[in-house]
This record gives structure tokens, sequence and C-alpha cells, in this order.
């Protein structure tokens, strides 16, 4: 009876099994059912017809990094849709395993923060392409090493022995050249590593020798992020026209007046999308459109999910009561808004910057993915400190389900997609 107890009472086992319940709803239980479509048959197409290492020229005009990763895991997974399914599954949760873990290296003591702002980057439904995941598989790769880099800069920081210090700066500036290779626009994940070193170092130096220390510890990564630019900016030839840097400077050069003002405008509506409205706008649409069938499933799905969160939560917080009923902390509070609010900016200036933006249609929602680590942290610090204990638990219900039944929707929608 103790050791079941300790079970029960076994706060890192709660997250785990809370997070591993909403993603395989979200998108687990799909990947059986899902095939390929529109680009995974490009690249199926070619695998078949000139072999995996055929990827490498492919991809040499576009994104070098992504011919060698197709070069390498074709052969393992060919043509078998499940296999690319199961592949990317494991890559998101890794990436909420490494986001976790970042949490919890920043905010030790604030379990129930850490527990909301995990879910909510796990499930988050501004990003539905999880369905395509032979051609989305690469933003993945990307999201897991920049969580990696930033994670292994605070075990350095952390770490008094020299050979693990050694060990994670290697990994950390590693991954953090790589990162951007992936996708070019993730370059401003930059923006959340400087944001979560300004405040992991305010913590521990007075000010007169915070600067000092913040500039020696983001150099490695300045470095490796300025050699990326450089080589992309002066010396990459890509033959894919959205990627092509003269032909957004003429477009700058053509209207730039015009075009300043939509960086402002742009960025601001992209940023409230990313943190609000990317819980409802998607909702909306997949409502919308959805035969009757898929909403009844969808629902009791996400009806499944809310009633199993609201256990687990609910055991959490039993657990850990007194946590967060009320802003003790207030520190804390202006850390999390912080890194959210800079996170997430950060995360979209690129985007914005090359005149894409952020559309809930489509395939555009795919710029949201970058900026959901901080608009997870965001949401989840407001939510905390922002609403009592009960109307939270409510609200955080209330987005599980949107974000389920969003997810499920558009699943559905992929399956029979081909017809």
């Amino acid at each position: 009876m103790n050791r079941i107890k300790r079970i029960l009472q076994n706060e890192n086992l709660i997250s785990i099994v809370l997070v591993l319940i909403l993603m395989c709803l979200a998108y687990a239980i799909w990947i059986p059912l899902l095939g390929f479509y529109q680009e995974d048959w490009y690249t199926i197409w070619n695998g078949v017809a000139r072999g995996a290492q055929y990827f490498i020229p492919m991809y040499a005009g576009e994104r070098p990094l992504m011919g060698y990763l197709y070069a390498y895991l074709y052969p393992l997974f060919g043509n078998k849709a499940i296999l690319w399914g199961i592949y990317a599954f494991g890559l998101r949760l890794l990436t909420v395993v490494l986001f976790n873990a970042i949490l919890r290296r920043l905010w030790k003591e604030q379990r129930t923060f850490v527990l909301l702002a995990t879910v909510l980057f796990a499930i988050y439904p501004g990003f539905l392409q999880q369905t395509q995941p032979n051609c989305f598989q690469m933003h993945f790769h990307g999201i897991l090493l920049a969580l990696l880099s930033i994670y292994t800069m605070i075990c350095f920081l952390d770490e008094t022995n020299l050979w693990k210090r050694i060990l994670f700066l290697t990994i950390g500036v590693v991954s953090a050249g790589l990162y951007p290779f992936t996708m070019e626009y993730y370059i401003g994940l930059e923006g959340t590593r400087l944001a979560i070193l300004w405040v992991y170092l305010k913590r521990r130096y007075k000010r007169s020798k915070l600067l000092a220390k913040y500039i020696t510890g983001w150099l490695p990564y300045l470095l490796v992020s300025g050699l990326f630019l450089f080589w992309r900016i002066f010396i990459f030839q890509s033959n894919r026209p959205t990627l092509k840097l003269d032909r957004l400077f003429s477009n700058y050069a053509a209207s730039p007046i015009n075009l300043v003002l939509r960086l402002g405008i742009e960025l601001g509506r992209d940023t409230i999308e990313t943190i609000f409205l990317a819980w409802v706008v998607p909702l909306y649409n997949q409502w919308y459109y959805g035969e009757y069938k898929i909403q009844l499933v969808s629902i009791l799905l996400a009806l499944v999910g809310v009633l199993l969160s609201g256990l687990l939560i609910y055991h959490h917080q039993k657990i850990f009561s007194g946590q967060f009923r009320e802003p003790q902390t207030t520190p804390n509070l202006w850390e999390g808004i912080f890194i959210g609010v800079i996170g997430t900016i950060t995360a979209l200036v690129p985007v914005v910057v090359t005149l894409q933006d952020i559309r809930f249609v489509a395939r555009e929602d795919r710029y949201s993915l970058p900026a959901s680590i901080g608009a997870a942290i965001l949401l989840a610090i407001l939510l905390v400190y922002g609403l009592r204990q009960k109307l939270r638990f409510g609200v955080v219900m209330g987005l599980i389900f949107s974000a389920l039944v969003t997810h499920s929707q558009y699943a559905r929608y992929m399956v029979d997609f081909w017809q």
C-alpha cells in the first residue's frame, strides 16, 4: 500500500501520464489511418524512382540539411506512412520532454505552472501539420535541436565539473549551429535563449556583473548563429523563390514605407494570433467545415481527454495544495511574462521580415510552431497568476477541450483528404 501511495503521489509520473494521454488523443490514435498528402508524394516518388541519395542534391538549393536527413530516414521508413507518423510523434514527444526539463530547471518549485505550460505546448492547436509527418518532421527536428541547445546551456551554467561543462557546452553549441539549417526562420528562437539566459543569470549575479556574464554566456551561441547568418545571406544561393534574398530585398526597395508599416502591424497581429487566437480560430474553422459524424467523434475524444485531465490535475493540485492559489512570488510572474513575450515575438520576427505571416488556413499555421514555446509559457503564467484556482481549472479544461477537438477534426479531415 505504501508503494502504491508513493506512486500516486509521484508528481513526475502524474505529469508524464497526463501529457501522454493528451498527446495520444491528439495525435497518436490517428497515425494508423493517415497516409501521404501533397508534398509527401514528391518525396516518396523521388525515393522510389531515384533512390535515397538523390535527396541530397534535390534539397541542396533549398535546405541542405533536409536532404541528408531524408537520405538517412527514407531507407528506414520507406513508403510506410505509419512509420513516418510514429517517428514524427516521437520527435514531438521529445520536444515536450525537453521543454518540460527547461521549465523545471528555471522554476523548480512552481510545479503547477510547469505542468500547465507543458500541457499547452504539447497539444498547441495553432499547428495542425502533425498529420503530414513525412513533410513536416523537419520542423520537429529544428525545435528539438533548439530546445536541446537551450537545455544544455542551462546545464552548463549549473554544472561545476569541468568535463561535464565541456560536454554540455559542446552539445549546446553544436545544436545551436544545426537547428537553423532545418528551417532558417527558426533562428528567431535565439530570442528565447536570450530571455532565458537573462532571467537565469539575473538570479545569480548583481547588476555590476550581470551584463558581462550575460555577454560571455551568449557568446558561443552568438558565434555559431552569426556564422549561419553569414552563410545564409552571403554564400548560399537558394533555388526556391520564397527563400531568395534578392527577391526579398527588391520587394523592400519597391515599397519601403508600406513594408515597414506591415512589419509592426503583422508582428502585433501574429503575436496575438499565436498566443490567444490559436485556441479559438482553428477550432472554429474545423467546426464550421466538419461533418456531423466527425464532430461527434472529436467531441467524444475531447471529453475523454478533459475527464482524465481533470482527474489528474485535481490529484496533482491536491498533492501540492497551496501552490499558486494566490500570487505570492511576484518576480516569477514577471520572469514568466518576460520569457513568454520575448520568446513569442522574436520567433515571429524572421517570419514577418520575410513577408510571411500566420494564417490558420491550409498549412500557413506552420510558422506558429517555434513561437508556441513562448506562447505556452506566457499563457500558463497568466492563467496561474491571473485566475483563482477553480476558475483556472475550468479555463484549462476548456483549452484542452478546444485543442483536442481541433486536432481530432483536422486529422479526421486529412484521413479522407485524398478522395
